[in-house]
C-alpha cells in the first residue's frame, strides 16, 4: 500500500534485472543454490539445470509480445 517506498524499491533493484529476459547459467545456478537453502519443495526436487534451464523462452518473448 506505499507507493512511494515501493517505486524506490524498485528503482533499487531495476539494476539486477535483465533488459531481454535471458540469464546465464551461472545466473540460474545462484538462484537455484538460494532457493535451495530455504525452500523445502525445491531441496526435494533434484533438480538438474543442465537438463532443465535455458534461454528459450525468453529468446522467443519479443517476437510474440511486440
Amino acid at each position: 500500500d506505499d507507493k512511494v517506498n515501493y517505486k524506490a524499491a524498485l528503482q533499487k533493484n531495476l539494476a539486477a534485472l535483465s533488459p531481454d529476459g535471458l540469464m546465464t547459467m551461472e545466473g540460474a545456478k545462484n538462484v537455484y543454490n538460494m532457493l535451495n537453502a530455504f525452500e523445502p519443495s525445491v531441496k526435494a526436487a533434484k533438480i538438474e539445470l543442465e537438463k532443465t534451464f535455458d534461454n528459450s523462452f525468453a529468446q522467443k518473448a519479443p517476437a510474440k509480445y511486440r
